[in-house]
């Protein structure tokens, strides 16, 4: 039986002591601490690495680099060229590669006319080998599209004449009253007639076998239409070109004429190949534009010929 006028404590309210591991573990000072060191370290660590020098960029001198430069140096790919000149030769690539880099690098290709050109013309020959290579067409296909774009094939009319100028340089506002004089006078002349009767100068007394388009870039189209339309075997004119006023005596002429599909089929398919390659790159530049927003200026009051396109946007 206790003893009177005491209480016997109950073990669950006696408070536990702790040890003095968990209780430094416990301390708010300790955590400061521990986060300012993991702090700290970061810190350094972050700065170790941005003060590290970047990863070196690769310049490489490919083997076919190589042979090119000693071909350039001999004049033979397999020649050897003397070590200075090919070391010579080795550190210009490399410097070249390295200033365009590091031009690139800093912009110095914006704005450029001729680098943006340069640039253009070689994506357009990556594109010309990206298309890959076309599908050779069915003989059923290649005839039908023959039917369809037969005026691209179509052979051009020719003319021989001989002509006699009587140019505006020469005999001015008279040149046109000579020209029809001399008709006249060599209206029994046949073709034979004398050349002495015009003006000698560059331009040659026959032509043989020339188109409409080569008789234009000579003379003109207003005289190439006249004189395709002339009869021959006399003299006829005067009819008017850029340089004067001619006599002209038609030799023959050879009326243009579509030719038949078996005449043409080499180079119907060659045009066929050419016009699915171009659909082909068509269809790659219209992804690569799909990337991008074109934007126009405004077309303002005093400016209304500016283009707007139905694709693109305005500032």
């Amino acid at each position: 039986m206790p003893y009177a006028g005491f209480r016997i404590r109950s073990k669950a309210l006696i408070p536990r002591r702790l040890s003095p591991w968990r209780r430094c573990l416990r301390e708010p000072l300790l955590h400061f601490l521990l986060v300012g060191a993991a702090v700290a370290g970061l810190t350094r660590l972050w700065s170790a690495h941005a003060d590290a020098p970047p990863a070196l960029a690769r310049v490489e001198l490919t083997a076919e680099e190589y042979r090119q430069m000693q071909a350039s140096l001999t004049g033979q790919p397999n020649s050897p060229p003397a070590a200075e000149e090919l070391r010579r030769l080795i550190d210009q690539r490399i410097r070249e590669e390295i200033l365009c880099r590091e031009a690139l690098a800093m912009g110095l290709d914006q704005g450029d006319a001729v680098i943006r050109q340069r640039l253009a013309q070689k994506m357009e020959i990556f594109t010309d080998h990206a298309a890959g290579e076309v599908r050779p067409p069915r003989p059923d296909e290649l005839r039908a599209w023959f039917s369809t774009h037969v005026e691209r094939f179509r052979i051009p009319g020719q003319v021989t004449f001989r002509q006699l100028c009587f140019s505006f340089d020469h005999r001015g506002p008279d040149a046109p009253a000579d020209a029809a004089l001399a008709l006249v006078q060599l209206a029994g002349g046949g073709a034979n007639c004398p050349a002495a009767a015009a003006d000698s100068g560059t331009l040659d007394s026959c032509y043989r076998n020339c188109s409409l388009e080569q008789v234009s870039e000579l003379f003109g189209a207003k005289f190439a239409r006249r004189l395709f339309s002339l009869k021959g075997g006399l003299w006829q004119g005067p009819v008017e070109s850029s340089l004067g006023w001619h006599l002209v005596f038609v030799e023959s002429i050879t009326p243009g004429r579509a030719p038949p599909f078996e005449e043409v089929e080499m180079e119907v398919r060659e045009s066929w190949l050419a016009e699915q390659r171009a659909a082909a790159k068509a269809r790659m530049f219209e992804a690569m534009k799909t990337r991008y927003v074109i934007v126009l200026p405004t077309p303002a009051a005093d400016k209304p010929d500016l283009p707007v396109l139905s694709d693109a946007r305005h500032p």
